[in-house]
């Protein structure tokens, strides 16, 4: 024997389901990443709209931007996009170093495809595990339209520095 479902009900079952993903996605969709002056926190804050009052706010508190990670190849912002700033001045070349860790940037973890330095910021390299600098790894000079068939989507490490 059939059951009827009210059709409100069916609605509204597919609603609760669905909208809950959907916006947490959204409000990862631009941010903005501040690495603490001592190079040993590093703070994300994400928003659903570009240039938001929130990301504004914490462009405020940082002092020099180092990277910008594209969701796409092609420095594409269709999909977000991440700025990167630090507080200890330019890329020396020491660099700065950030993971794409399952604790502080889950939603942006394997999903880079493109990038641009700023600054003094020459040479990067992406790496396929967090917290492993001898995980396989890719080095590249300057911006970067597309990291390549094997790192796209899979970078979760990223060290940034000057040419020498």
């Amino acid at each position: 024997m059939n059951k009827i479902v009210p059709f409100g009900l069916l609605v509204g079952a597919l609603l609760s389901t669905t909208a809950a993903p959907a916006e947490a996605a959204a409000a990862q969709k631009y941010c903005v990443v501040v690495t603490s002056a001592d190079k040993q926190s590093t703070k994300m804050t994400c928003d659903s709209l570009d240039n938001s009052a929130k990301l504004q706010a914490a462009t405020a508190m940082a002092s020099t931007k180092l990277m910008t990670w594209y969701d796409n190849a092609d420095y594409n912002t269709w999909n977000g996009y991440i700025s990167w700033y630090g507080n200890f001045g330019t890329c020396d070349s020491s660099g700065y170093v950030v993971d794409l860790d399952a604790t502080n940037f889950t939603a942006w973890r394997n999903r880079i495809s493109s990038f641009e330095v700023h600054g003094a910021c020459g040479y990067t390299v992406g790496y396929l595990q967090d917290h492993n600098p001898n995980s396989p790894s890719n080095g590249y000079k300057g911006n970067t339209s597309w990291v390549g068939e094997e790192f796209n989507d899979r970078i979760n490490r990223f060290r940034v520095r000057t040419f020498n």
